[in-house]
């Protein structure tokens, strides 16, 4: 929906609105258009949908919407990211507790994701798409997601390389 022309007697300004009003509208405006296309992506997994906000040290990312929306990119990947993490740690979570169920149901430790009953979908880690990472430490299970770089970097928690959960030691070593 455009805005009406601005008769001149209604306004001192009117003619300056007629002229710079449309850029302007267009340029608000385009925060609306994209997001609506976010829409969609706010359901499917951060994997799925990362490469649509470009890398996070990328300098600018151009939607097409106008400069206020591209504006909003690094605003709305960290939103996407925050969820993803979110996610991670809940069913990082959910497959410690399996764990420990598992452990005090047959007298020893589970093997890996394979010895527990949960289902696939609640061991995926929102970052690569793959199962989510499974360690035995001396004093517990970590459990972490590979985060953005995709790379397992054996429970760096403190560098944010990976993210999830982790006995107390090992989160302050590393």
């Amino acid at each position: 929906t455009r805005w009406p022309a601005v008769e001149p007697d209604d306004q001192p300004y009117s003619r300056v609105w007629n002229v710079a009003g449309w850029p302007l509208q267009w340029y608000l405006l385009g925060v609306f258009d994209y997001a609506r296309e976010l829409g969609p992506l706010a359901i499917r997994p951060w994997y799925e949908v990362r490469d649509q906000f470009g890398k996070s040290d990328d300098a600018a990312v151009v939607t097409g919407h106008g400069k206020l929306a591209d504006l909003l990119v690094p605003a709305v990947r960290a939103s996407f990211q925050a969820n993803a993490r979110g996610i991670a740690l809940l069913r990082s979570l959910r497959i410690y507790n399996a764990l420990r169920a598992y452990a005090e149901k047959n007298g020893h430790e589970a093997n890996g994701l394979a010895d527990l009953s949960l289902p696939a979908a609640a061991t995926i880690d929102p970052f690569s798409g793959k199962p989510l990472k499974l360690k035995r430490a001396p004093d517990g299970w970590m459990v972490y997601t590979v985060m953005e770089n995709g790379v397992d970097d054996g429970g760096d928690f403190k560098g944010l390389k990976d993210y999830g959960g982790a006995p107390r030691h090992w989160r302050m070593m590393n």
